[in-house]
């Protein structure tokens, strides 16, 4: 039971004067966090109310943070709050979030963006709701005691919830959306039907369609070169095969697989004569490859 604060009774003025006074003021502020006011008229509960946010740990590279008066490099200790509010990653940079106190982390890889839909108190529990519309992110939250609190991940494929977990997510260019889940359990949602995500398992949404059916864990993001071979314009041509929901990252822009995992494209050739790929699992994990061209 929360500790309330009960009306004083007006024979004993001094002794409430005298305990006041042996508090500190960090000690006071903490009945403050927590007091439950009882109304001694009609018995009404009023709780406290405080804002929640998300606030930044490390940046890496070029982050950018939006605000509703525009945006910045982001710079630790910045702090998140409001609906509208989000995070930029260019190429190669990446960026890490605390959710308010203790209650996981948010891990944005590198070309990504994510806004905030949704952050509140739902009957005392915290309830947030985030817009991932590219990229890759990875949370690590802790398993929430109050069935009141939540947090949905919303992309343009459709809704993955959670209430405790270790998961991630892709976003593809087309909307694809990949969810891995490694502890816990993941709920994706998308055209009225929902797919339950296991420990060890992973499943894909493409805009317009349900979800699939859950398959094991990958987390794999090694790339087979089928064909590698340079054209009479100049462009080398590429072609290879990885996770359907891997994202492939060429400085800023970015490859997406078919169906089957296979990637097909052309480059120009660089002066150094090479190519820089980054593949990234739903879950974060990377593999950088260096394509010398023959």
């Amino acid at each position: 039971m929360n500790p309330v604060a009960r009306p004083v009774a007006p024979s004993r003025p001094m002794a409430h004067h005298l305990v006041a006074k042996t508090l500190s003021l960090s000690a006071i502020l903490s009945i403050l966090s927590s007091l439950m006011l009882v109304s001694p008229l009609d018995s009404r509960t009023i709780q406290f109310r405080f804002k929640r946010w998300i606030d930044v740990q490390s940046v890496s590279g070029n982050v950018t943070l939006i605000h509703r008066e525009g945006r910045e490099s982001a710079r630790v200790g910045q702090r998140l709050q409001s609906v509208g509010e989000g995070m930029v990653t260019g190429a190669r940079s990446s960026a890490t979030l605390s959710l308010d106190s203790g209650i996981g982390t948010l891990q944005v890889s590198e070309n990504s963006q994510f806004t905030i839909q949704e952050i509140q108190n739902n009957n005392g529990g915290a309830q947030t709701k985030l817009n991932v519309s590219r990229g890759q992110v990875r949370l690590k939250l802790r398993t929430f005691t109050n069935p009141n609190s939540s947090l949905e991940i919303f992309t343009p494929a459709g809704v993955t919830g959670v209430r405790g977990t270790d998961f991630g997510v892709s976003i593809l260019p087309s909307g694809k959306t990949g969810v891995a889940t490694l502890k816990g359990k993941v709920a994706a949602a998308a055209q009225s039907k929902t797919v339950e995500i296991d420990r060890g398992s992973q499943s894909s949404i493409t805009p317009g369609s349900a979800p699939l059916p859950p398959v094991p864990l990958r987390n794999n993001p090694s790339l087979d070169i089928q064909v590698l071979s340079k054209e009479d314009n100049g462009q080398l041509h590429i072609v290879a095969q990885t996770d359907d929901i891997n994202v492939i990252s060429i400085g800023e822009k970015v490859i997406e697989p078919n169906a089957q995992g296979i990637v097909d494209f052309r480059l120009p050739i660089g002066v150094d004569r090479s190519v820089q790929l980054l593949v990234t699992t739903p879950l974060g994990r990377q593999q950088n490859y260096q394509i010398l061209v023959p």
